[in-house]
């Protein structure tokens, strides 16, 4: 049985960049998925300004 993942969108301001896994991702920022998965995290948008240039993650569902 496969295991599920996670779907992420990714945004810069306010328009999605892209969409897919924490791994696929990380791979097109050049960052670790643990970074992607930080960046849906209420600690990360606590702490980004939304200036138009914030680059931040939500969730969308599973795979």
């Amino acid at each position: 049985m496969k295991k599920r993942r996670m779907i992420y969108a990714l945004y810069v301001g306010e328009e999605n960049v892209a969409d897919g896994t924490a791994e696929e991702l990380a791979k097109r920022l050049g960052v670790e998925a643990k970074t992607i998965r930080f960046m849906s995290s209420p600690a990360h948008n606590k702490r980004v300004k939304y200036n138009g240039k914030a680059v931040r993650t939500v969730k969308v569902g599973l795979e």
